[in-house]
């Protein structure tokens, strides 16, 4: 049985409704309630935990209490609670031709004075790996001059089989071959597809 305090003046407990957990219930409300000094405050616990993988078979573990909420805004991310969301990060490397300087670089033509490490912005868009090939999610990306685009994804994308489609206003709209499984840490490269 697990007890836990929500923070609004109200017990829940991770219990099936039966009996004998009604009574256990009961007791401890009538216990909280009778000591007069009693102070409850909502405080960290700390858990451990990790991931392990082998063949085709992850296994994400905690130890602690589980998954209670997520906010974001942008690229960052608060996770409250134990079981903390798999926060997948995609790395992909591509050279534009137009802009293809030679060994492995480009031209910084988005900025040159004030960012010269950078060469333009892509959109790199992640497609549904089955039809009907719906488009999951967005975003305009600086990308570097040796090639490397390197973005954190939205949670709710671990685990799913996605194509990689990159664009750029002045070239061809580019498709990764094969949908790729995104997993904590995803390394794609075009110049191997």
């Amino acid at each position: 049985m697990q007890c836990y305090y929500d923070g609004r003046m109200r017990i829940n407990f991770a219990v099936p409704i039966n009996k004998e957990a009604m009574i256990i219930r009961r007791l401890a409300i009538a216990l909280l309630f009778s000591l007069p000094d009693i102070a409850i405050s909502q405080q960290a616990v700390s858990a451990a935990g990790s991931t392990s993988a082998a063949q085709n078979i992850e296994l994400s573990y905690t130890l602690g209490e589980c998954f209670i909420t997520q906010q974001s805004a942008g690229a960052l991310t608060n996770a409250q609670g134990f079981q903390q969301p798999e926060i997948p990060q995609l790395q992909t490397k591509l050279f534009l031709q137009g802009f293809y300087a030679g060994s492995s670089s480009m031209f910084a033509v988005a900025d040159p004075l004030n960012m010269p490490q950078y060469t333009d912005t892509v959109t790199l868009s992640l497609i549904a790996g089955t039809p009907p090939y719906s488009i999951l999610w967005t975003k305009s990306i600086l990308l570097k001059t040796d090639g490397t685009l390197a973005v954190w994804l939205p949670a709710q994308l671990y685990r799913k089989n996605t194509y990689l489609k990159i664009n750029h206003r002045n070239h061809l709209e580019t498709w990764s071959k094969t949908p790729h499984l995104l997993r904590t840490f995803n390394t794609i490269k075009f110049s191997d597809l």
